[in-house]
């Protein structure tokens, strides 16, 4: 379907957070992705939807932008009013609110857009799961929805995110380190919980090698794997 760029907000020095309005409405489910088309470009990209879902003729798109990403460097050009394709939705790691089981959201990096999606569906709909997140990023200043995340906390008592940074950054309050197993089972109280993890390829596998360490059953683990674009 056609769309046009609404509105482009610069979220991180490398990352910015596009909405589209839609020519018809789109239904998705939380954490899918569409394919996107640039007019002039003969390539085209996927792209998780960062906005909650449901039905709606507006969505937003959270692009981290790679010096070597030539689809990344189109999009980087894109300014508001231009058009842009739109197909999909598509993908199966999704949540649609039908279990009480709480929720624990894992993410590496830019894998927080994808999650996003489901963070925001859960709280904006006021469903009583509790939600961890667990974030990792290098420093500050890459944590993407670092402001929204602590608006958040402060407003939803079912929402408990930490933040953890692998780079030096003496300017935030967490010092820096990985996460560990250790850490992950001291911070997911529920070990029934649902596990959404997304991230970088080695992030995700190394998750997934950590909860099964902790015992958390594989059938209550969900993934989204990706790789640096090239």
């Amino acid at each position: 379907m056609d769309a046009v760029i609404k509105k482009i907000e610069q979220n991180t020095k490398d990352t910015k957070i596009f909405t589209l309005k839609l020519d018809t409405k789109l239904r998705f489910i939380s954490g899918q992705c569409i394919k996107l088309s640039i007019p002039g470009v003969e390539f085209s990209r996927v792209y998780s939807i960062s906005s909650a879902g449901g039905e709606t003729d507006e969505i937003t798109l959270t692009i981290k932008v790679y010096d070597d990403g030539k689809f990344t460097k189109e999009i980087d050009r894109l300014k508001v009013n231009d058009a842009v394709i739109v197909e999909g939705p598509f993908g199966s790691f999704t949540f649609n609110g039908d279990t009480d089981k709480n929720i624990v959201l894992i993410a590496g990096g830019s894998g927080i857009s994808t999650l996003h999606s489901i963070m925001r569906f859960i709280l904006d709909n006021n469903y009583r799961n509790k939600v961890k997140l667990l974030y990792s990023a290098k420093t500050t200043e890459e944590v993407i929805y670092r402001q929204e995340i602590e608006e958040l906390k402060e407003k939803y008592d079912n929402f408990d995110p930490l933040i953890i940074l692998t780079n030096e950054d003496k300017s935030h309050e967490n010092p820096k380190r990985r996460l560990t197993t250790q850490e992950i089972n001291d911070n997911i109280e529920d070990k029934n919980s649902l596990f959404y993890i997304c991230g970088p390829l080695g992030f995700v596998n190394f998750i997934i090698e950590k909860l099964k360490e902790i015992g958390i059953n594989k059938e209550n683990i969900k993934t989204e794997k990706y790789g640096k674009e090239i």
